[in-house]
């Protein structure tokens, strides 16, 4: 049997009860995804006057998402040479969640661009990793962007996660060079290095985990497109980690972002398991 069993709602319903199904689940509702893998517990809820965002992020050993928190930023800059960035949480008109196949669904959202009657539609896809070949585990692909003509896609960040403060005991595996380990409620970083580069980042993944779980946070990405990895560890702030994308808009107004899969998934023991 799959690990993880799917339910589809066509109506507003209360919230499943988790007690009521196995710890494995993914359920796509009305304006609403819920996936729980291992100690990776994860909610994205949607609205039509709003957008996206990101409800609940939990991994074990106390690692919490500050939310809510964007699915996504995008930075773009106007036919004027204003730069605007926008998140997935705010000023979009539409905004729709819709099941695909039995493990996979497509998000899509759509605004006008400030200051003009020109519209920007993005959507993403989710799928569920169960299956012989991948470890459990949700991947984020950009599906489509289209960007009106004149305006210029200047960078792309699916998923930039913040975490409230760690507890002491976890520990924060960033790939620097051959690899760095901290212990982010001890030690203060913030850092942005390149991938692929000699002198920057030696890998596309990070680990974030204690005695009782942790985080898996990855760019599945077999073309190794260039990239920037941010990091920033505060103690007794928190976290922030994400992979930023450049990328430019062809003519016409059509854009692709980059087609790595942007990897969420459980982990089980320490940086060397990632």
């Amino acid at each position: 049997m799959k690990r993880l069993i799917w339910a589809a709602f066509l109506a507003l319903l209360p919230a499943w009860p988790v007690s009521a199904m196995a710890s494995d689940y993914f359920i796509v509702g009305v304006g609403r995804i819920q996936a729980s893998c291992g100690t990776l517990q994860f909610t994205l809820e949607s609205s039509s006057s709003s957008g996206i965002r990101i409800t609940r992020l939990n991994a074990g050993s106390g690692i919490t998402g500050r939310v809510p928190m964007p699915l996504f930023q995008l930075e773009l800059r106007d036919d004027s040479g204003e730069r605007h960035t926008l998140t997935s949480d705010k000023g979009w008109q539409k905004a729709s969640i819709r099941k695909t196949d039995a493990y996979s669904c497509l998000l899509k959202l759509s605004r006008q661009l400030p200051s003009t009657g020109r519209e920007l539609s993005v959507a993403v896809n989710i799928r569920i990793m169960d299956s012989e070949d991948d470890e459990p585990g949700i991947a984020f692909t950009w599906a489509d962007c289209k960007v009106p003509a004149g305006w210029t896609l200047e960078r792309t960040i699916l998923l930039p996660l913040h975490f409230g403060p760690p507890s002491e005991g976890t520990y924060f595996f960033y790939p620097y060079c051959s690899g760095m380990l901290c212990e982010p409620a001890k030690k203060s970083i913030e850092s942005m290095i390149a991938y692929p580069q000699g002198f920057g980042a030696s890998m596309g993944w990070y680990a974030l985990y204690g005695k009782d779980g942790g985080l898996y946070f990855a760019a599945h990405d077999p073309g190794a497109t260039f990239k920037h990895l941010y990091m920033k560890t505060t103690p007794g702030a928190g976290m922030e980690m994400w992979f930023d994308y450049p990328t430019t808009t062809p003519v016409g107004g059509q854009s692709q972002p980059a087609p790595a899969n942007i990897i969420l998934a459980p982990l089980k023991g320490d940086w060397f398991d990632g």
